[in-house]
């Protein structure tokens, strides 16, 4: 396999916590599966100089076939800063020119034309390369290595290239790199949706509107495409769908908070008392051009959600249940013995039905359910699960015999809480005699994961 065959994506994130690697590798991974590119991981190839990252890296380096599906992967990854085409590798410097020797071929020589201006940077993983030692290891790479002819323009170069040094597992006073790698920057990926999607300048925002940076991850993980039909049973200000939209598909929500469904009531803005008259999910979309890909919001109940199940809906299902921090989980209900008369209220009064808890062993156990019977065979179910770290198991995780588990992914809060991304795939069709299971009791009890979030360290 050619050299130009492996490339080095390098990751970036503001909100995945510790696991960045984890998050963004299975980003790739799912990305490329949907749209249907091969990228695997590097093992053995013409040049050997390949090191394995460490799970708490910032960078992997993957075989793909073409640049252009490089391309095509950039163009939708959130947690990758950039992708390098490797022409080289080595634990030092003399090793790293004889790899990128070896490993020159044909296709690069016109990179090498004088007409061809370049610039040449070095990045440190695990370590900040400082300014004066970036000169000095820009010149342990030889002419005769890269016979550049063309001139250098550091502010708008025809090619970038970057050294990237590998200190992951290196001990402090060890000045030297465990591996050195050498590429030319392909592309970047999408990590400036992050600004133009900021809940910053968002139009309509709640107390627990989602980060785009997540709603987006959420969304590549949920293989969602052009025309795909996303629900969000949860949907709260609409984050999840604005991100499915981006990418093209249709999207709708329900939820049970009739303040946020109709863009009422009390803001969440600082300093600002009542929400506009123009604040709502649909022009959330509209901000951003999405309008058309919005079907509608139901002010619903996930116990009791108004779905037929006679017949498969969605292609994901992408949502954040709440789970009693900011928000807790509620659902139509009666507190205590007494239920209202609604014969007796006559036809022109409004009535907002009784609200109660909704055990999060519940939320969970209905979530799936739905999915089971709601979604397409192959069609995904994408959630956040929240888990006490020091207790958490594989019996935390809900199951259901229609729905395989393809991702748990965690993403941490504090010392002992977490919320782990769960990602499931439905492999067979509904059948109303199968349930939902849980077989940790974490969750059973009243404000569960309340109790333990706020729990004294």
């Amino acid at each position: 396999m050619k050299t130009s065959d492996k490339f080095l994506f390098l990751f970036g994130a503001n909100k995945t916590g510790d696991n960045l690697f984890d998050f963004a590798v299975s980003e790739v991974h799912s990305t490329a599966k949907t749209l249907g590119i091969k990228a695997e991981e590097s093992e053995t190839c013409d040049c050997p100089f390949i090191r394995h990252p460490l799970i708490n890296s910032s960078y992997t380096v993957l075989n793909v076939q073409h640049t252009d599906h490089v391309h095509t992967l950039l163009s939708r990854l959130i947690l990758t800063k950039a992708a390098i085409e490797v022409w080289g590798g080595g634990q030092n410097y003399d090793e790293l020119n004889r790899s990128i020797v070896n490993c020159r071929d044909d296709s690069k020589r016109k990179y090498f034309d004088d007409k061809v201006s370049f610039c040449m940077r070095v990045k440190g993983i695990g370590r900040k390369v400082q300014m004066t030692d970036q000169r000095r290891k820009i010149m342990l790479l030889g002419d005769d290595t890269l016979p550049f002819m063309g001139p250098v323009n550091l502010s708008a170069p025809d090619e970038e290239y970057y050294i990237v040094e590998d200190y992951m597992g290196v001990a402090k006073e060890e000045s030297e790199p465990a591996f050195i790698y050498f590429g030319r920057v392909v592309g970047e990926g999408q990590r400036r949706l992050l600004d133009t999607y900021s809940l910053t300048k968002r139009k309509f925002i709640g107390n627990t509107s989602m980060d785009p940076e997540i709603s987006f991850f959420m969304s590549n993980m949920a293989g969602v495409r052009s025309s795909s039909l996303v629900f969000d049973p949860f949907v709260g200000s609409g984050s999840i769908l604005v991100s499915a939209a981006h990418y093209g598909a249709f999207v709708l929500g329900g939820d049970i908070n009739y303040n946020v469904i109709h863009g009422t009531g009390k803001s969440s803005r600082h300093n600002v008392h009542f929400r506009k008259d123009d604040e709502s999910i649909l022009n959330n979309l509209r901000q951003y051009g999405l309008q058309s890909q919005y079907v509608d919001v139901l002010l619903s109940d996930a116990a009791q959600h108004p779905w037929r199940l006679n017949r498969p809906l969605f292609d994901a299902i992408i949502t954040d249940p709440p789970y009693g921090i900011r928000e807790g989980s509620r659902k139509v209900g009666v507190k205590g013995a007494t239920m209202t008369d609604l014969q007796s209220l006559g036809p022109d009064v409004l009535h907002y039905p009784e609200q109660k808890e909704y055990l999060l062993e519940q939320v969970f156990k209905d979530l799936l359910e739905f999915a089971a019977a709601t979604l397409v065979i192959g069609g995904k179910l994408v959630y956040f699960l929240p888990v006490n770290r020091t207790e958490y198991s594989a019996e935390f995780v809900p199951t259901h015999p229609a729905l395989k588990l393809v991702g748990n992914h965690e993403q941490v809060l504090n010392t002992h809480s977490s919320r782990r991304l769960i990602v499931m795939k439905k492999m067979a069709h509904f059948d109303r005699s199968l349930e939902a299971e849980i077989q940790s009791n974490f969750y059973s009890e009243s404000n569960s994961f309340r109790k333990k979030y706020f729990k004294p360290v």
